[in-house]
């Protein structure tokens, strides 16, 4: 089965989201191509990626765009892990929140099932 991540957006402003899984189970075996949307204010979206044998994520985008400005960041797993890892925040969790603060133009994701 391909991958499938919630995106639940916990800010005031759309995101603008892309996710990449990966190749294999090892991070560093490549990208697949990227799937992307927006999540509006406060709301939610299920994306689909990968594909039934590459079911694991390797990164996500977040862009924000408005008042302005344009602020993207972009987590990327660069290894395979356990515990307090971004491989295991992305690969053993259904959703993902993405919080954004404007005064510090930072992105900050959590993962819940």
């Amino acid at each position: 089965m391909s991958g499938t991540k919630t995106i639940t957006n916990n800010s005031a402003v759309a995101l603008s989201v892309v996710l990449r899984g990966r190749v294999g189970a090892d991070p560093n075996g490549g990208s697949l191509p990227p799937v992307s949307g927006s999540v509006p204010p406060h709301q939610s979206h299920t994306f689909t990626y990968g594909s039934n044998q590459n079911p694991y994520l390797n990164s996500l985008e977040v862009n924000e765009d408005s008042n302005g400005s344009d602020v993207s960041q972009t987590f990327t797993c660069l290894s395979r892990g356990g515990p307090g890892t971004l491989d295991n925040l992305f690969n053993t969790n259904s959703a993902i929140a993405i919080n954004y603060t404007p005064d510090s133009y930072g992105f900050a994701i959590s993962g819940h099932n």
